[in-house]
């Protein structure tokens, strides 16, 4: 059974992001931005399509945390960092650990190409394939 994050892990995770790298930050209301993304974000990775699972494997559901954290703007700030420590956060409690490929500059990399329309889940997929493996 996969673990997901609950609506306070994703704002614990923008509030510690924000709290370390600096950035405007509103913590009345959950520094959220977008509140009806963020309740769409909540459901999408386990969205199913008449009767099947719209993205079936671990990391097309990270991919879909990433992706729409970063494109949807949910939060004031600190949507990049978040959309990848969140993404983190559910390979890692899945039992997957990130390989020394996965860099600093990788994650700035997927981050800032996400943000400028440069990947879609299928590639963001792809390269969280390439830096995390199942332990």
């Amino acid at each position: 059974m996969i673990k997901y994050p609950t609506r306070e892990v994703i704002i614990e995770l923008n509030r510690k992001m924000t709290l370390k790298h600096g950035g405007h930050c509103s913590f009345h209301d959950d520094n959220l931005l977008n509140l009806n993304s963020f309740e769409f974000l909540l459901d999408a990775p386990r969205s199913e399509y008449f009767g099947e699972e719209m993205y079936p494997d671990i990391f097309q559901k990270a991919a879909v945390y990433c992706y729409f954290i970063i494109k949807d703007h949910v939060f004031h700030d600190g949507n990049k960092r978040t959309g990848i420590s969140v993404t983190i956060w559910l390979l890692e409690e899945n039992n997957y650990r990130a390989q020394p490929s996965l860099t600093k500059d990788v994650l700035i990399e997927l981050a800032i190409s996400i943000a400028n329309n440069k990947l879609e889940i299928p590639d963001i997929v792809d390269t969280l394939k390439q830096h995390f493996k199942q332990v």
